[in-house]
């Protein structure tokens, strides 16, 4: 809640509070200047009483409003002790003749000043339902007494006979005992739980109301011809009672829940928002540290390149083999150096956005054999045999990107080959589906290595992540060749997943869409024969079609 909200809130209490003194000084005034006042002498001193009794339960009910406690004692016990000694000293002076009206007016104020007490103690949690009762009590016992005194002898309503200061002091603990029900009804919080003493309050006023209208009919109904009707008139007036509770009740739960619903979504709202700007947040600091990469990734290769370089003319001058032992292990650790910050920049590139595509005809099978000829050698000396097959219908000139599709392939072969110690790894190309001036072909790296566990299929296309971390140990990586190789599929316009049994080894497919050269359309067919058959007399040694 806001200051000013706040702030309008107490000015309202406050004047809720203040208003019923208005009303209890004017009846009150006019009382003592009324003729039967001054008949005896006696009455102005005990009302006077009952008028300070008033103001000191203001005072009190205005500290509750300010949250001034002194202000809530002092009223609350000035308003009990001038009401007992107003009734006292009226009992001394007319024994034979009380008023029960001094009565019910000190009863009033020992509850009010009770409710008030109590609130400041360690039932002030329950403030408003302490002050809530109170003041619907208050409500009760002045409905019913003005009811009384506008009866007589059961003879219905009779005005004439009525007795002024009476009424009116039953009058003012009525406007009192509604002040209260309303500061209380402001400090409660039905958003969070329902106010029950609403509901059940409500429902004894108005049973209470009925009942003294019934009272002041009954001995005209009672001497009727149908007696019985009056009993079923109180009935009934039990029953409309016992009906405004349930739907103050009904409406009061309905109000909660519609609060409960706007505070829940309050909430989610502010942790949607809150959300957004921590992704956002994220997504900025992503964007800068892969810009970042992005651009620095000539000033990091640059000197890695001059390194490898001087290996290389290291190695060919004259060395002895224990020279050339170091030279060639630090050439592999910086080819292996040079490998992984490629991996690093071409993912960073990716995620920035900054990867650019190359749109040029080229040879599918030819890219293919270039491609697969560093693969075959590590095959070769792993003693496994590498294979490749394109299917006939595949079209052989295509436009496209090929360094991405090489660095797909290089990827997955090479994964394959690390991850297999007997056996074969095969590729398979075959047409998945084709359009006027665009195919689609779909890739298959398939090897006969550990195989990967059904749990961990999903993961190993994240960056940084294998499918157990012991093969990082046994067989090296970071696992950023797979993330590539998705995100360059999905650039390429297609998608890659894996099929893969423990110990059975892994199938790894892969889709691309290429445009088809205008020279290649109407003979694609026989293009694709002759390459089939090039490939077949490769002099690779290790490479069958």
């Amino acid at each position: 809640m806001s200051i000013r909200t706040s702030r309008a809130a107490s000015c309202f209490r406050v004047m809720v509070a203040l208003a019923p003194l208005l009303c209890f000084v004017l009846p009150a005034g006019s009382a003592v200047n009324s003729t039967a006042v001054h008949q005896a002498s006696n009455m102005p001193p005990i009302q006077l009483g009952i008028v300070i009794s008033f103001l000191s339960v203001g005072l009190a009910l205005a500290g509750i409003v300010t949250q001034k406690t002194r202000f809530i004692f002092l009223g609350s016990a000035a308003a009990v002790i001038l009401s007992s000694f107003s009734l006292l000293a009226y009992v001394a002076i007319n024994a034979l003749d009380s008023d029960p009206m001094l009565l019910v007016a000190t009863l009033c104020f020992l509850v009010l000043a009770t409710g008030f007490v109590l609130g400041q103690t360690r039932l002030a949690p329950h403030r408003a339902a302490v002050l809530g009762t109170a003041g619907m009590s208050v409500i009760s016992i002045a409905l019913l007494t003005g009811m009384n005194l506008l009866t007589v002898q059961g003879a219905g309503l009779d005005w004439n006979n009525l007795h002024r200061v009476a009424f009116q002091t039953a009058a003012a603990f009525l406007v009192l005992g509604i002040s209260v029900t309303v500061v209380a009804w402001t400090m409660t919080q039905p958003g969070i739980r329902e106010p029950i003493w609403l509901p059940i309050g409500g429902s004894i006023i108005i049973a209470l109301f009925r009942l003294g209208l019934w009272h002041a009919y009954w001995t005209e109904t009672r001497e009727s011809a149908w007696p019985w009707l009056s009993y079923v008139t109180l009935l009934g007036g039990m029953s409309s009672a016992a009906i405004f509770g349930a739907v103050v009740h009904l409406a009061l739960k309905a109000h909660l829940q519609r609060e409960t619903l706007r505070r829940v979504n309050r909430k989610l709202e502010e942790e949607t928002a809150e959300r957004a700007r921590a992704e956002e947040s994220a997504q900025i600091a992503n964007r800068a540290k892969s810009e970042f990469l992005a651009n620095m990734s000539h000033e990091i290769r640059t000197p890695m390149n001059g390194v490898l370089g001087m290996l290389e003319l290291a190695l060919d001058t004259r060395l002895d083999a224990e020279q050339r032992d170091y030279l060639d292990t630090a050439k592999e650790s910086a080819e292996g150096l040079l490998s992984l910050i490629n991996d690093i920049l071409d993912l960073s590139k990716i995620e920035a956005g900054k990867l650019t595509l190359e749109t040029v005809n080229f040879s599918l099978r030819d890219n293919l054999e270039h491609t697969l000829k560093a693969p075959s050698v590590r095959a070769q000396s792993k003693g496994l045999r590498l294979k490749w097959h394109v299917d006939p219908e595949v079209t052989d000139l295509v436009v496209g990107d090929p360094t991405r599709l090489r660095q797909i392939v290089v990827n997955l072969v090479g994964n394959a080959i690390k991850f297999t110690s007997k056996g074969e790894v095969a590729l398979f190309v075959r047409r998945d589906s084709e359009e006027a001036d665009r195919v689609t072909m779909q890739f298959t790296v398939r090897d006969t290595g550990i195989g990967i566990p059904r749990d961990k299929l999903k993961e190993i296309f994240s960056a940084f992540t294998q499918a157990d971390s012991s093969t990082t140990r046994s067989f090296g990586g970071t696992g950023l060749g797979l993330t590539i190789s998705r995100r360059l599929s999905e650039i390429l316009g297609g998608r890659i997943w894996v099929e893969s049994e423990p110990g059975q080894g892994s199938a790894f497919h892969f889709t691309a869409r290429f445009g088809i050269a205008a020279e290649n359309r109407g003979t694609c067919q026989a293009i694709s024969t002759v390459k089939a058959t090039y490939v077949g007399r490769s002099t690779a040694g290790n490479i069958r079609s």
